[in-house]
């Protein structure tokens, strides 16, 4: 009897072993709508994302409103050139800066811990409920810790909670995301900005060009 109780207990401990969700890694081409919540709440914005996990790139566009005065931002990122352009159409400019990490996939980060598994909406109908998995962790390279919602099928992200020492939470949410990129041309900085040198200004990171940015149009 002992011993069919110690199979049964090993039995359930490997299939809890074996069904628990472990670290995905997105689609490598993924276009999608953003929404970002800065300075602890104090700032909200929206925008579009591309993404090119194979040639390390993600264009960013973003909307913020405040008093009724709409900001536009423009950011293209390519982390093979460890360079990131900040793109003014009004007036034809680009700032080119250093970026300061490596390209990091869209992907739970391998070392992410598991957190719980979550159904989005509704179980009492058919496809009104979406199967996600939650993962905490921090990125020591620029000191930051996060909180990721992932979907479990396809692993594509949902929301992302970022800490940063001196910048507060950032929420990120994704959604209307397509499995593609919709216009290559996104990743070519427009024709005004192949002059453009490096600034001499501290080297950023992608949650850092975003506060920048948000900043100079407060």
């Amino acid at each position: 009897m002992k011993l069919l109780v110690l199979l049964s207990v090993c039995s359930c401990l490997a299939l809890n072993a074996w069904t628990q969700p472990r670290p995905c890694v997105s689609p490598p081409w993924i276009t999608g709508g953003i929404s970002m919540s800065m300075k602890d709440g104090a700032k909200t914005s929206s925008g579009m994302f591309t993404y090119d996990g194979w040639g390390q790139q993600v264009r960013f566009r973003n909307f913020e409103t405040e008093h009724s005065t709409t900001h536009f931002t423009d950011l293209l990122m390519n982390f093979k050139q460890k360079v990131i352009y900040e793109i003014d159409h009004a007036s034809q400019t680009c700032k080119k800066k250093s970026l300061e990490t490596s390209f990091h996939p869209m992907q739970v980060p391998p070392d992410s811990l598991f957190f719980g598994q979550a159904i989005m909406g509704t179980t009492s109908i058919p496809a009104g409920g979406l199967l996600v998995n939650n993962w905490v962790g921090e990125v020591s390279e620029i000191k930051a810790q996060y909180m990721l919602i992932f979907s479990e099928y396809t692993c594509l992200p949902i929301t992302a909670m970022v800490h940063r020492p001196g910048l507060g939470w950032t929420a990120i949410s994704f959604f209307n995301q397509v499995l593609t990129v919709l216009d290559p041309s996104d990743f070519t900085p427009p024709a005004f900005c192949q002059n453009a040198v490096f600034e001499e200004t501290e080297n950023t990171d992608f949650i850092k060009a975003i506060h920048s940015v948000i900043e100079q149009n407060i």
